[in-house]
């Protein structure tokens, strides 16, 4: 049979989660001719994959009349993220010995024949995915992909010089008139002036205009001195060693990652327009004030409430809703009313920047976070807290039933007064840890048996200690919202 078909390469296979076996239609001569390649999206790192370790082959047994065959992964079902392509990679040698006066059978001809089509077919499919140069240049190919491996290496300023182009442009074409005429700079105010008498009044204004940015252009020592380059930290002079410019730019390599423009005095996030529209208000409030509105700073108005707003009072950040609510433009109320003197402080937000551009300097300024304020601890993630924490210990009401609410707190006493039941608490949530310090009135003999919630070592509840006064910790972890697993600590003195 002949080889009808020039396709030499099954896929790509878009990973579900799902499928595990994929099929290849192209003539291969064992299973080992094969290459299977695992391409990891996120990363575009390639993978080959290796025959009985990563995958099986199940070839169709006529190849000449039925090419091809099937893949099946050996871990199960290729997953989403993953992609994966089948090809062949047969050896480029010619197997096949013709001897003189021996056999002559067509099958190992033919199979000569189509050896050196396939190996012509795996040339011709990576030849396809190759960058070529057109058949009538004369151009280097070795010099191509240097430039090609230089450019990527400088991608990054090549993105900054794009997304700045507009003042690069205005710069050079500044330059490059400055070189041609430099005395021409310094006359162009006069020159202005002198148009004003003989040309139109708007014309002058023009003119002035373009002495303007000329004599602007000439202070400049090169256009280094406008924009930096890349950095890792804000830099205190030009790449001259000379004291920056107002205007000037540098890219930062670090975090926060993007271009940065100096207003003379600092260096200010050139993407962080929004920064500018932080307001500040600060409040003194009178005994029992709840209503706080502009009125009651320097006759400010709280107009940026839309974008925005952090509130505080005496350093702790208040939650909108449950600790205040906000009229856009017009007033602050808290829920509970401030005492005389409390601080509250208000920053009002344009909008948001959402491209993580506000630096950690004014987020701590936003929160009114100081060397000698109460620390704030993050709600995700691990931490390091110096210093003893500590939980309130809520007292539960004794009766016949006594139930706990585990919103409230995480430790808890109770005295007994009788044979009680500590019934499954309210609110129970996993991951919740703590105590519950049980103690015998000045009678004891005192029982305590357990909700369906409450699990023990052996499934054997335990037993209080019955002396008068005593004291017994039960010590619990919540496993979930059915499941206490609980430790008695008893007799402890």
């Amino acid at each position: 049979m002949t080889i009808s078909s020039n396709i030499r390469k099954a896929g790509p296979f878009v990973g579900n989660g799902t499928a595990s076996t994929f099929a290849f239609s192209f003539k291969v001569f064992q299973a080992s001719d094969l290459e299977v390649v695992r391409l990891n999206v996120s990363t575009s790192v390639e993978t080959i994959l290796v025959i009985n370790s990563n995958y099986t082959v199940s070839l169709n047994a006529d190849q000449n009349s039925n090419p091809g065959g099937s893949i099946t992964l050996t871990a199960g079902a290729l997953a989403s993220g993953f992609n994966l392509v089948i090809t062949s990679d047969i050896e480029n040698l010619q197997p096949t010995d013709i001897v003189n006066q021996g056999g002559f059978y067509p099958d190992v001809i033919e199979d000569a024949l189509d050896r050196a089509t396939i190996q012509i077919q795996q040339l011709q499919e990576a030849v396809d995915r190759s960058a070529k140069l057109p058949i009538t240049s004369s151009a280097d190919a070795d010099a191509l992909v240097a430039d090609i491996v230089a450019l990527a290496d400088n991608q990054t300023n090549i993105d900054i010089v794009a997304t700045n182009i507009e003042s690069v442009n205005t710069a050079a074409t500044n330059i490059a008139a400055i070189i041609a005429a430099p005395d021409e700079a310094s006359d162009a105010a006069a020159s202005a002036l002198a148009a004003s008498g003989s040309a139109t009044a708007a014309a002058a204004s023009e003119s002035a205009a373009a002495a303007s940015a000329a004599a602007a252009a000439a202070s400049l020592d090169n256009f280094d001195d406008r924009y930096l380059g890349p950095k890792s930290s804000d830099p205190t002079v030009d790449n001259d060693g000379n004291p920056l410019v107002v205007g000037a730019l540098y890219y930062r390599t670090t975090t926060p990652i993007g271009m940065k423009v100096y207003d003379g005095s600092q260096w200010l996030e050139a993407s962080a327009a929004s920064q500018a529209a932080l307001v500040t208000y600060e409040y003194v409030a009178t005994a029992g004030q709840t209503t706080f509105s502009g009125a009651d700073a320097n006759s400010l108005t709280l107009a940026y409430i839309a974008g925005g707003l952090i509130v505080s009072l005496n350093g702790v950040v208040l939650r909108p809703g449950n600790d205040y609510t906000a009229t856009n433009g017009t007033s602050i109320v808290l829920s509970v009313a401030a005492s005389l003197n409390d601080e509250l402080n208000a920053y009002a937000f344009s909008s948001f920047n959402i491209a993580n551009t506000y630096t950690q300097a004014q987020i701590d300024a936003a929160l009114s976070l100081k060397a000698n304020a109460s620390a704030t601890v993050n709600l995700t993630g691990a931490q390091t807290i110096s210093g003893g924490k500590r939980g309130t210990i809520t007292a539960l009401t004794d009766g016949a039933t006594i139930t706990a609410d585990f919103a409230t707190s995480n430790n808890f006493s109770v005295t007994l007064g009788g044979n009680r039941t500590l019934a499954n608490p309210s609110n129970q949530t996993a991951g919740q840890s703590g105590a519950i310090t049980i103690t015998q009135d000045g009678t004891g003999s005192r029982t305590l048996a357990y909700g369906s919630n409450w699990k023990f070592s052996n499934g054997s509840a335990p037993v209080l200690t019955t002396t008068a006064n005593a004291v017994d910790v039960l010590v619990y972890f919540v496993e979930s919202s059915s499941r206490i697993t609980a430790r008695l600590v008893s007799d402890v003195k």
